[in-house]
């Protein structure tokens, strides 16, 4: 059973030919004018994320000092008991000249990142380039056609690639989704899942079922204003591990049969209020 937004991302497909393995459930997509406006305000986004971040030459050597005062407190740390710190100062001074140095030079770069990324979040290009996103945005769902009512709902993407037995795994080594939202709404007989570049359509009486998938899903990306670890979404047990994947346990299948064949969508478990107020199908 295919997932309808599985991406084959194998190396033998190029990036520009990759489409949703449900693409034969999808009814339009952005017009080609509303595409270079969004494929530019992408590009800005990454240029004004790339100027709020330290260069990378900076980032590598406040990691490398820090982790150099952390070996120097362990060198220390590691004899003390067994001679005292005028002793240690004796025999290597360099250890606490040099770490020390090290925790100032590290912590100098993390300050100066921290009010490099602010000034460039509160300029005026930033918030122009907001306002535009926002216009953006707008234009996008009128091409489409995306009603106000729509609700805003998360989806998991799955990009994976296919071994040489045919087997499909994950294309990262990371999380296996991609957290996306997609507005969701009734247009006649058709339940419809709409990003900003495309509409997938399907009919209502293809939905099948709903499947509960007790396995943590892992994903990027947190799409609502809420933080996972607000009141709205503490009963989920969102969690985030140190490399910003996160993890939600159970999630959901929902499943579809029709002639184009049998295919799922896979949701958050804090989404299944939400597509049950599309579709009428029993949970297992």
């Amino acid at each position: 059973m295919k997932n309808i937004f599985g991406i084959n991302c194998s190396k033998m497909i190029p990036q520009d030919k990759r489409e949703i393995d449900g693409k034969a459930y999808r009814t339009q997509k952005l017009p080609s004018e509303n595409a270079r406006e969004l494929e530019d305000m992408q590009d800005r986004g990454e240029a004004l994320e790339k100027k709020a971040k330290l260069p990378l030459w900076m980032t590598i050597v406040m990691y490398i000092g820090f982790i150099f005062f952390v070996c120097c407190v362990g060198g220390i740390g590691e004899n003390i008991g067994e001679i005292s710190l005028s002793q240690m100062y004796s025999n290597a001074p360099w250890a606490f000249w040099g770490g020390g140095a090290a925790l100032l030079v590290s912590l100098g770069l993390f300050v100066y990142g921290r009010k490099r990324s602010k000034s460039v979040g509160e300029s005026a290009v930033a918030a122009e380039f907001v306002q535009d996103v926002n216009q953006m945005v707008q234009n996008a769902k009128q091409a489409l056609q995306i009603p106000e009512d729509a609700k805003e709902m998360d989806v998991f993407l799955f990009p994976y690639r296919v071994k040489k037995n045919g087997k499909a795994v994950q294309a990262s080594f990371g999380a296996k989704f991609i957290n996306k939202e997609l507005y969701v709404y009734r247009k006649g007989d058709f339940l419809c899942f709409t990003s900003l570049e495309e509409e997938v359509a399907i009919p209502i009486t293809s939905f099948i079922a709903i499947y509960r998938i007790n396995k943590s899903a892992v994903f990027s990306g947190w799409n609502k204003t809420e933080p996972f670890r607000s009141p709205k979404y503490k009963p989920y047990k969102v969690r985030m591990n140190n490399y910003g994947m996160f993890f939600v346990k159970p999630h959901y299948s929902i499943r579809i049969s029709g002639s184009e064949g049998d295919f799922e969508i896979l949701i958050p478990s804090y989404e299944l209020e939400t597509i049950q107020s599309f579709i009428n199908c029993s949970v297992f």
